[in-house]
């Protein structure tokens, strides 16, 4: 299972300028490749990306991964993007579907799709971010029926990993979970 991220989502906003020189590119979700280099630079770095990562590769990324009662995304999954049903998996179900519908039209629509969307505590103009942008400090609650893990939002303190009962597991490459039949392991790496 590939879970997408707010770093891989720009490139694939750019795939069909790269593909095939169409101007029918996202130019709102390609924004988070303004900092740094040049545009030729930018738009070169995503012709060589898209060379390698095919439609089927894109196409295989989720927005998140129900597994062992445990919802798993880059960022984290606010209410707006979760309905409450009569099983998990409907649920799980449901969001898929939205993820998938918002996928499919990103290169036909300049609307902006709050499951993309950047919060404004990260720069961006939304309320909050959706499961790519999520930030973990000022946005994540644990509000769904089922724990998380998220990474995202780079930790400086253990005391920050866990909120109610979920967990963000970008702590600079110094722990990781193990998750085994529902019960997560918290494995911290010494330096």
């Amino acid at each position: 299972m590939l879970l997408c991220g707010n770093h891989d989502l720009p490139y694939y906003a750019l795939r069909p300028a790269c593909i095939n020189g169409s101007n029918q590119f996202n130019k709102e979700l390609s924004f988070s490749l303004n900092d740094g280099p040049s545009n030729d630079y930018k738009v070169e770095r995503a012709r060589i990306i898209n060379g390698i990562w095919d439609e089927t590769f894109w196409q295989s990324l989720k927005g998140a991964y129900l597994f062992d009662g445990w919802l798993f995304s880059h960022a984290g999954i606010k209410r707006r993007f979760w309905r409450k049903t009569d099983s998990l998996a409907s649920s799980y179900e449901l969001f898929c579907m939205g993820w998938q519908s918002a996928w499919n039209n990103m290169h036909t629509s300049e609307e902006k799709n709050a499951f993309f969307s950047c919060g404004t505590v990260r720069g961006g103009e939304s309320e909050y971010g959706g499961p790519l942008w999520l930030d973990w400090r000022k946005e994540f609650d644990d509000e769904l029926e089922l724990p998380q893990i998220v990474g995202h939002t780079r930790l400086t303190s253990e005391n920050e990993m866990q909120k109610g009962r979920c967990y963000c597991l970008d702590f600079s490459q110094r722990a990781y979970g193990k998750l085994i039949d529902g019960k997560l392991t918290l494995i911290r790496l010494k330096r």
